[in-house]
């Protein structure tokens, strides 16, 4: 987990403290520290790297009303793929996991309870989703989904072996990575090592890098056609690519 502060008389983007959290210090005591810590006018995003929906087509009657055993005439893309994640694909040529086939499922569902109990924990009845900066400015606090191996690759950094199996070859990526990141988009008041030291905290400071595209308006946005199909399936929120 990752936290900055977006200061309208400063240009300066500073990541203030990177945390793992654990069985003592669960994630979302973390966060309702975090929020409860800034004054109590400002206005707090959350971007979370968790598919917040599901896709459409496992709310279909086909899918519903299927017994075991009979053919399944939905196509695989639509059942398990959300218009976000082929889009994504479409820009990147990387496809998120599928929230509705791998275990990032429990994944979601673990997010949207962390969100959950997260509003309880800072007196809130719900925690929308924003879809525009100026949503932010309308609640106290509010969330994007995001997906950092995607916001990397918008900003030119190469995802190649962050996540390797190989601690030396990981180790080695996610310092490159946050080295990058640091000369160009994030200042660290942290140290380089305790943003570097796994891919967990390298894909949170993404989070906050993906969350800052996102208020600064430079965001792919869903067209009008899938803009109410994101509601229900939720959205990846990326930094458009230039032309």
């Amino acid at each position: 987990m990752a936290v900055t502060l977006v200061d309208d008389k400063s240009s300066a983007i500073e990541i203030l403290n990177v945390r793992t959290a654990n069985e003592p210090n669960p994630p979302v005591e973390v966060a309702a520290d975090w929020i409860r810590s800034f004054v109590d006018d400002s206005r707090v995003l959350i971007a979370i790297d968790a598919p917040l929906g599901w896709p459409d087509a496992m709310r279909s009657e086909k899918f519903v009303r299927h017994s075991a055993g009979e053919r399944m005439d939905v196509c695989a893309d639509e059942l398990f793929m959300r218009a976000t994640d082929r889009q994504i694909r479409s820009r990147f040529n990387k496809t998120p996991l599928s929230v509705g086939a791998d275990k990032i499922a429990r994944t979601a569902h673990s997010a949207l309870n962390f969100l959950s109990e997260l509003s309880g924990k800072v007196n809130l009845d719900s925690l929308p989703l924003a879809w525009s900066p100026s949503d932010v400015q309308r609640s106290a606090v509010s969330v994007i989904e995001v997906y950092p191996a995607a916001t990397l690759l918008a900003h030119n950094v190469s995802t190649d072996n962050y996540k390797s199996k190989d601690p030396t070859i990981r180790g080695r990526a996610c310092r490159r990575i946050i080295d990058s990141l640091s000369e160009s988009a994030l200042t660290l008041r942290v140290s380089i090592d305790s943003v570097a030291r796994n891919d967990d905290t390298v894909d949170a400071a993404v989070c906050v890098l993906a969350g800052l595209d996102f208020l600064a308006g430079n965001s792919e946005e869903p067209e009008g056609h899938l803009l109410e199909q994101a509601k229900r399936e939720s959205w990846i929120w990326t930094k458009t690519l230039p032309t």
